[in-house]
């Protein structure tokens, strides 16, 4: 007979069941007591605290000492809020996690990025919460770098700029605040705010306040050239007493800033009053032009020559009139000490002021454009500014940083010829955080959250004379031959190093050119090999460090023999999907020639005015200078059949970017067929290696003058391939 197993599985389960309840019932199991649930553990540890920090850096890493967790009997939860927390020494974490009894914990956070705030974090252990608190402080104690100096070292303020500005800079001037177009957009009506916080800055600290700017040829009301000149003339009056009147103690006024290279006539979208100056006092012309003539100059040269000063002096005396005898008056450019003729000028214009007492200090731009080329030449054309004898003011310093090392050796390199020349000053940084107007070539000196670059750690340290001085290694160094199998663990040199400030000395090698095979050690300053060396020339850049002070660069230079292969950089692509990638209309043609991006294109559209120019250049400028030798240029356009056959032309342009010569190397012209053009250009090198510094890389449209058309040019994409 067959039984279903499950069946007779259930059938003997139900038997066992009533057995076992039979004995439980014999045994009287009814009236025993329940043993009694064990107590639950204790999670809940004894109160635990951190000391609270009130003399902090700004933006640092603060670490509290350890303390022990107690009582408790199991594992207990940990959480953080505003910093992270570590076990027994272990990795910090900012995740939950749990901790034992008797186990240590250590918290961190980083300080806030304003002087005087505090930052807070909380460890949380099983319920019990404890907080540590960080208060930040001028932790150096030297309050802005040049405190004490002879001379100033000053920022422009405010705005983005305003964050911590005393603990850097001990003199002000604004940035924009006070160009007439920022305060008088509309006519009669003034926004003085900007320009009243910045004179507080300075009054409020003791600082110098310098005014930038009266007459200048941009950010000048937009309203001021539909007027006839001798009402221009009245508003300008205007102006200037309306400054005087408001800020009476001005430490250094700009009278007139770029008078050479922006000055205020109608070019390049200027406010045209020039002849409403020079209605000021028509006397002033005249007076030129005989002076001239009597130094031996034609009638008709002469004239020309004082129109181009005319109009300054008349700035300069009515500046005179209208200030107070304790505001000292200053001349403004850019472009000066690194071009002979510029200073040539610039003297004649100085000495003009000279003779009829209207001047009485020199300012002259630091921009990154303006400090290229030999120091020595710059240094010998600020001796000739000097023989004027007037102090002179480095007004607008600011240096490109494509690399943080890249701008600490432009720093030392320019930083020192200004601040130990007799004759400086003065040097106002011309922005040190980012919404600096050349953040794009990397020209701040400390982040957003003012986390300084190395430049700014090095600067204080110098001017304060509290850097580090690197002992000079002799011929090491100097370019002497490396064998290429120079056995890894091999010491090159120890670099040693004196700190004014005291302290231990902290070495490190910043970067350099086939400095990856090199390490040193950052107690002792030994300089190993750790791996094979690379063919060629070798660059280090080492750098001492004494408590928060550096020390000026040691380079060090060696040469491996062999073949040297150097990979060429990638390809620069611009396909203009979602903007316009950097690209923009060069200066002087905003008028006549705009471009935008067409996104449903994906191109850079360009519309020109072609009633007003024959030409014109949409520009790229790369963050630092490209080596274009043997590289080149490929772009796309795209052009109507009416472009095409009125004569549209396009070339390739490559060109350096110092505004003394503005060098250009052009491609020959293409003719357009409508619809896409596709164009290949590889610039050929001149006599002076321009194309190892290309700034620019433009692209020219020419041959439709007085055509009428105003139809649009796509440009698809541009790409630099770049060759070794």
């Amino acid at each position: 007979m067959h039984v279903n197993s499950n069946l007779l599985r259930k059938i003997l389960l139900l038997f066992a069941s009533i057995g076992v309840l039979a004995m439980l019932a014999g045994c009287g199991g009814d009236d025993k007591e329940p043993e009694p649930e064990p107590e639950p553990a204790d999670t809940t540890p004894d109160t635990f605290s951190f000391d609270a920090v009130m003399d902090a850096d700004l933006f640092v890493v603060v670490e509290t000492d350890s303390v022990t967790i107690t009582g408790i009997d199991a594992a207990a939860s940990v959480t953080v809020t505003g910093g992270e927390y570590a076990i027994d020494g272990g990795d910090f974490t900012s995740d939950a996690g749990t901790i034992n009894n008797n186990q240590s914990v250590s918290l961190r956070l980083t300080t806030a990025s304003d002087l005087e705030a505090t930052s807070e974090a909380v460890l949380t252990v099983g319920g019990v919460s404890a907080t540590f608190s960080v208060t930040t402080h001028d932790a150096d104690g030297l309050g802005p770098i040049a405190e004490g100096q002879e001379k100033f070292l000053g920022g422009v303020c405010c705005g983005q700029q305003a964050p911590n500005f005393t603990r850097y800079w001990n003199q002000v001037t604004p940035e924009n605040a006070g160009k007439w177009g920022s305060v008088e957009g509309t006519r009669d009506e003034y926004n003085w705010a900007p320009l009243d916080e910045v004179y507080a800055m300075g009054k409020d600290n003791g600082y110098s306040v310098k005014m930038h700017v009266l007459v200048w040829g941009n950010q000048q009301p937009g309203w001021i050239g539909a007027l006839p000149p001798a009402e221009q003339l009245e508003e300008i009056q205007e102006w200037f007493t309306l400054v005087a009147e408001r800020y009476p103690e001005f430490d250094y006024i700009e009278v007139v800033n770029e008078f050479d290279n922006d000055p205020p006539n109608s070019a390049n979208n200027g406010p045209g009053y020039i002849d409403a100056l020079r209605l000021a006092d028509p006397e002033t012309t005249d007076e030129l032009i005989a002076q001239f003539v009597a130094g031996g100059e034609e009638e008709a040269a002469a004239a020309e020559r004082a129109a181009e000063y005319d109009w300054i002096i008349n700035s300069f005396q009515m500046a005179r009139d209208t200030f107070p005898d304790s505001v000292k008056l200053m001349l403004n450019e850019y472009s000066v000490i690194n071009t002979d003729s510029r200073t040539t000028k610039y003297l004649e214009i100085v000495d003009l002021l000279l003779e009829r007492q209207l001047i009485d200090a020199i300012g002259f731009q630091g921009h990154a454009f303006s400090t290229g080329g030999p120091n020595e030449n710059m240094i010998n054309n600020m001796d000739r500014l000097a023989t004027a004898g007037l102090d002179l003011f480095v007004t607008e310093l600011d240096i490109d940083g494509p690399t943080d090392l890249v701008q600490l050796i432009d720093y030392q390199r320019i930083f020192p010829m200004f601040w130990e020349h007799e004759a400086v000053k003065g040097i106002t940084v011309w922005g040190y955080l980012p919404g600096h107007w050349r953040q794009n070539q990397g020209a701040h000196l400390a982040d957003e959250n003012g986390v300084e670059k190395p430049a700014l750690t090095w600067m204080r340290g110098y001017v304060n004379g509290r850097s580090p001085v690197i002992a000079d290694t002799g011929d090491i160094g100097s370019g002497e031959e490396l064998a290429e199998e120079t056995p890894v663990g091999t010491e090159i040199v120890t670099m040693s190093a004196t700190a004014p400030a005291g302290g231990d000395i902290e070495w490190s090698i910043l970067g350099g050119e086939r400095a990856d095979p090199y390490v040193i050690d950052p107690q002792t300053g030994v300089i190993t090999v750790q791996e094979p060396l690379l063919s060629g020339e070798n660059i280090i850049y080492v750098q001492a460090k004494a408590g928060i002070y550096t020390s000026m660069l040691a380079r060090l230079e060696f040469l491996v023999p062999g073949e040297v292969f150097i990979e060429p950089p990638p390809p620069i692509t611009y396909n203009f999907e979602n903007n316009l990638q950097g690209w923009r209309v060069d200066f002087g043609s905003t008028e006549e020639f705009t471009v935008a991006h067409n996104a449903d294109a994906q191109a850079a559209e360009v519309t020109p005015d072609w009633t007003q120019g024959s030409q014109f250049l949409i520009v790229f400028v790369p963050n630092s200078p490209l080596n274009f030798t043997g590289s080149s240029l490929e772009y796309t356009v795209t052009v109507s059949e009416a472009q095409a056959t009125a004569g549209l032309m396009v070339r390739g342009v490559v060109q350096t970017g110092q505004p003394q010569s503005w060098t250009r190397i052009e491609g020959e012209y293409q003719t357009l067929v409508a619809g896409e053009n596709t164009f290949t250009y590889v610039p050929v090198d001149d006599a002076n290696n321009n194309l190892e510094v290309i700034e620019r890389v433009a692209i020219q449209f020419a041959g439709m003058q007085d055509s009428g058309s105003v139809e649009t040019i796509l440009i698809n994409n541009v790409s630099v391939t770049f060759d070794p």
